[in-house]
């Protein structure tokens, strides 16, 4: 497995928790939640950022 391929499920597995965290914090009505499930989705958009093909032009 590749660095990139690495950083891609990796950025994939934060966006979920970040899901979910959003949606516990939606359906508990915990406002904590909100805060953590956005920070896991913000991980997850840069792992994938990073983890991106970047084809020589």
């Amino acid at each position: 497995m590749s660095a990139e391929q690495g950083k891609k499920t990796s950025g994939y597995l934060f966006l979920a928790a970040g899901a979910m965290f959003l949606v516990a914090a939606y359906i508990g009505h915990l406002t904590a939640f909100w805060g953590v499930g956005t920070m896991f989705l913000l991980l997850g958009v840069a792992c994938l950022v990073k983890g991106r093909d970047k084809s020589p032009e």
